[in-house]
């Protein structure tokens, strides 16, 4: 193996070790360096110069039409990369720190109206399954998304233990960041998840992993949820993500009077910054806001 991919190697042991970072962000982070390592051939950190992989960008960038976003995830992670590898002594310099970042469009989060969001819970009660246990358990599914705002790996890694009836909220482990948080439920998502509950226990599952397999005690699989979008988009005619419906709970919360920085807690946000995207993605909060002009109230 060449020295790049043990250093690669290293680096990302360091990063789950001692930084702390999810398995996911370390596996992203390997992902992103070894392209990068077999499409320039290098050999060793010390032969990433700036020209090099500038090109790479440039080159990625035109062969397969490369996001700015993309384009910052790979810089960012090459920049950490080099960083640790000017501290280990396998190179003199981080080349990667003279790029800069591109700026990333400032588009408004995709999200469904209130009357799509009642067509999709409607649709994922009515529509027609093979078993009753399949049927509650996308129901739980899709109310959790539009209820809680979870992330789509956030929702698939919860437990039962996770479900906390007596309190009335979900316990999210190891969130983006590693960070753990509480999301209060409403009466309806409570209502759905203790159906599907029932459904659970009919069907002997035992495994710890809140949503488990049709056929077996074992959790769903990575298809699973992509499999049951596809159905519900397709039957009722309402275009939806599991992420576009992450940015639904947020903006009808903000829409339903909820604080923002109580929206920016349960999102799981680590500044409130990311959170007031969701200010633009809406006007129906500020209609009462606008009623409060002194011009607008002495004219009527």
């Amino acid at each position: 193996m060449l020295e790049i991919h043990h250093q690669i190697r290293a680096f990302c042991e360091y990063s789950r070790v001692f930084k702390g970072n999810t398995e996911r962000s370390v596996k992203t982070f390997e992902f992103e360096l070894r392209s990068f390592a077999n499409a320039t051939g290098i050999s060793d950190a010390a032969e990433i110069t700036l020209p090099l992989f500038e090109g790479y960008i440039l080159q990625r960038k035109l062969e397969r039409g490369w996001s700015a976003k993309t384009i910052r995830n790979r810089i960012v992670a090459m920049r950490v990369f080099l960083d640790w590898c000017v501290k280990q002594g396998f190179c003199d310099s981080n080349p990667a720190r003279d790029i800069d970042l591109p700026r990333l469009p400032k588009r408004l989060p995709r999200h469904l109206s209130k009357d799509d969001a009642l067509k999709l819970l409607d649709w994922a009660e009515h529509f027609r399954y093979l078993h009753e246990f399949e049927r509650s358990r996308a129901v739980a599914i899709i109310a959790l998304f539009i209820f809680t705002g979870l992330r789509l790996n956030e929702l698939n890694n919860l437990k039962t233990s996770d479900i906390q009836l007596s309190e009335r909220r979900v316990f999210v482990r190891s969130g983006k960041g590693n960070k753990d948080r509480f999301i209060p439920m409403n009466g309806y998502l409570i209502e759905k998840l203790q159906r599907y509950l029932r459904e659970r226990d009919r069907q002997k599952r035992h495994c710890p992993h809140l949503f488990v397999s049709l056929r077996h005690d074992t959790q769903i699989s990575d298809k699973t949820i992509p499999r049951l979008v596809a159905k519900l988009r397709k039957a009722s005619g309402v275009h939806f993500t599991p992420h576009m419906l992450r940015h639904t709970f947020a903006t009808l919360m903000l829409e339903g009077g909820a604080d923002i920085f109580a929206i920016s807690k349960m999102m799981g946000h680590s500044d409130i910054k990311t959170t007031t995207i969701y200010l633009s993605a809406t006007t129906a909060h500020l209609r009462a806001e606008v009623e409060k002009h002194p011009l607008a109230v002495s004219t009527t």
